[in-house]
């Protein structure tokens, strides 16, 4: 599994935390099942989605890298979902283009790059990401040893 992040915000991914619109977290180009897993954000929930790693993209107008990152903090209050989060230094940028080459690998909607939102994909990010040449086998391997301190903040 992987979290999908989209913004239509220029510059988002500074490393500066990001808010959204609870309608929008994990409800939209989700699938159902995995929609009503999260429906409630609890604890254990949020522990549980700071363990898969993180594409972090831009809509399709922006022609941006995205980036693969992980989730250090989520909290939910008053409709909003603020999350804290780390691009991966050992990773390199995807460019916008092998995003639209992986759609369909990456389980990701033909319109579902025109729209802000965090879905969960129900696919294994980096092995797709490796085989696609954009990322080795050796970067890949010591990616889950910060996904896994990331997890436990």
């Amino acid at each position: 599994m992987y979290n999908l992040i989209v913004t239509g915000r220029a510059g988002a991914w500074d490393g500066s935390p990001y808010k959204l619109e609870l309608s929008r977290v994990v409800r939209e180009y989700t699938d159902d099942a995995i929609a009503e897993r999260y429906k409630t954000l609890n604890e254990a929930l949020i522990t549980e989605l700071k363990s898969f790693p993180v594409l972090f993209a831009y809509e399709q107008g922006e022609k941006t890298d995205a980036r693969v990152g992980f989730l250090r903090r989520i909290s939910s209050r008053s409709g909003e979902v603020r999350f804290e989060y780390e691009l991966s230094s050992d990773l390199p940028a995807i460019p916008s283009s092998e995003l639209d080459r992986l759609a369909s690998q990456l389980d990701i909607d033909k319109y579902e790059m025109y729209r802000t939102h965090w879905a969960v994909k129900d696919v294994d990010l980096l092995p797709v990401l490796v085989n696609a040449g954009l990322i080795t086998k050796k970067q890949r391997a010591r990616f889950p040893q910060k996904l896994s301190k990331s997890a436990a903040v």
